[in-house]
């Protein structure tokens, strides 16, 4: 197909309505453009088995995917998996000798074979599709195997998340986002792995010129994929300091199809 296009989409805030649901609407004309040879790449912070769920119920066949945030590409039309980075176990045994537990209530790491969990809860059940994988919970580093492909953790307050920084500055090849504009979720990924690498590399293998990439976020995280992209939009709904560093900001939310109706003007 001469100048087909490839179509970055965040997944929660951007994709998914607050209900992580994708409506009919959207789902048949995203299935509609790839089957005119478009390439539909869902790219998001989740693990590989959250994005897949998603990928199935739009019922796309041929196009690949982006999770940890750029650090891994399953590309379903030659059945492969690209891992970039990892981040050492002695990473976190520092952290936490570093921090007390109790100023992290929620904490979720991944390796490829088990998720980690500090308790049971259901707040990551359906980010990071707690069912679908090995579960360990219990007292962190200790339950650790290996080094990690994610980390993620929740705060409240922004004394803490000001410490984690000063933390982390002291490492070389680990940096930490916050995804939104207050103390709420964090995580730590390997340095210089973002969305905007996976997306680099999926135009690598889809011979995708730059004037034919499009991409949609909402959060902190999708900063270098939106910078990137040739043509990009912030979510209305989306981070107050990612919309005043975009381009374009969708004229509707995530809850009224906003990334639908953009791209139905792209295309029409």
């Amino acid at each position: 197909m001469e100048n087909r296009k490839l179509i970055a989409l965040d997944l929660d805030g951007t994709l998914l309505d607050d209900n992580k649901n994708i409506s009919n609407t959207t789902k048949k004309y995203l299935k509609e453009l790839e089957d005119r040879g478009n390439i539909i790449c869902l790219t998001s912070g989740r693990p590989p088995r959250a994005i897949e769920s998603h990928y199935k119920d739009i019922g796309l066949k041929t196009s690949p995917y982006i999770g940890y945030n750029g650090d891994l590409i399953c590309d379903k039309k030659n059945n492969e998996f690209t891992i970039f980075e990892t981040m050492p176990k002695s990473f976190f045994v520092d952290f936490f000798n570093e921090f007390n537990f109790e100023k992290f209530p929620y904490i979720a790491a991944e390796d490829l074979d088990h998720l980690y969990l500090n308790v049971k809860d259901v707040l990551f059940d359906d980010f990071l599709h707690t069912s679908d994988t090995e579960v360990v919970i219990g007292k962190m580093p200790d339950i650790f195997q290996g080094d990690l492909y994610a980390f993620f953790f929740k705060i409240y307050e922004e004394e803490m998340q000001e410490r984690v920084n000063k933390f982390v500055s002291k490492y070389d090849n680990i940096e930490v986002r916050f995804w939104y504009d207050k103390p709420d979720f964090g995580e730590f990924f390997p340095k210089n792995i973002s969305k905007e690498i996976g997306l680099r590399e999926v135009q690598k293998r889809f011979d995708i010129k730059d004037e034919d990439t499009i991409a949609f976020g909402d959060g902190n995280n999708d900063f270098e994929m939106l910078k990137y992209a040739k043509t990009s939009f912030a979510m209305k709904n989306g981070s107050e300091n990612l919309k005043k560093q975009s381009k374009n900001i969708t004229e509707y939310t995530n809850n009224e199809d906003g990334v639908y109706k953009e791209l139905f003007k792209i295309f029409k």
